[in-house]
């Protein structure tokens, strides 16, 4: 276990729309003594560790912990695991960047993955288990598909994507609270919202955000309000270094 999940400092707007949908999900499944696993699929920085501990907080009569592949892997401490979750009966697991793990081929790893399921449904079947799994994954190719598409393995992926227009805006004020608290901009002035189309059609995430935040404290003027030439200037030079970097858009 790598750590017991406690409440976080982190946007209470949804970055994406399905993480309520799962919560709603959750209560039903914990009400039912049923269990799930959900993978949360998408690209870098477009929110599904911020999605992984909104869940968790809001849960928090729920053992919620996150698990490394080391968990899953070796097969005495995934002993130890399933004691833990035998004892406490309900538990939220999070494993995050699960195709991190060689999972491609047929392998050792995939058979660890497969015997983890097995331990988890067996769990629940016997021992009144209710738990929840939450993997978030980057490219759901390189998960083999014994794991992928095979229910109480992995029961339902769901695609976490870039923020829409409402979410950028959210996650722009978000950051300025966070680092511009005297001098808070209104961005929900129309003349902004050609700055969130902008970013949004060069797939800016909820983790560029905050980049351009930073970059925009050491490249702008201190202590002024965010405008949105400041925003469209700190797109164009964030966007120009990943692109030297050999990135072609922002992640």
């Amino acid at each position: 276990i790598v750590e017991i999940v406690r409440p976080k400092a982190i946007p209470e707007h949804f970055v994406s729309n399905k993480i309520p949908d799962i919560i709603n999900g959750i209560k039903i499944l914990h009400d039912k003594k049923l269990s799930r696993s959900y993978a949360l699929v998408g690209q870098a920085g477009t929110g599904k560790t911020i999605g992984a501990q909104q869940i968790s907080n809001s849960f928090m009569d729920v053992c919620t912990f996150k698990i490394t592949k080391t968990v899953i892997e070796n097969e005495d401490i995934r002993k130890h695991m399933l004691e833990y979750i035998r004892a406490i009966k309900r538990c939220i697991i999070i494993l995050d960047d699960m195709d991190r793990s060689n999972l491609s081929e047929k392998n050792d790893s995939v058979c660890a993955y497969l015997n983890f399921f097995d331990d988890l449904n067996l769990a629940a079947k016997n021992d009144q288990v209710s738990y929840v799994f939450v993997a978030t994954i980057n490219d759901p190719n390189k998960i083999n598909k014994v794991i992928m598409q095979r229910s109480g393995r992995i029961d339902e992926m769901v695609e976490i994507g870039y923020p829409d227009t409402e979410a950028m805006r959210y996650l722009f004020h978000y950051n300025d609270m966070e680092n511009n608290a005297d001098h808070l901009a209104d961005f929900n002035d129309p003349s902004f919202d050609a700055a969130f189309k902008e970013a949004i059609d060069v797939h800016i995430t909820a983790a560029d955000v905050k980049n351009i935040f930073t970059d925009m404290i050491i490249y702008g003027d201190p202590g002024q309000k965010v405008t949105p030439e400041a925003i469209h200037n700190a797109i164009a030079r964030v966007k120009d270094r990943n692109e030297k970097a050999g990135r072609n858009y922002l992640d």
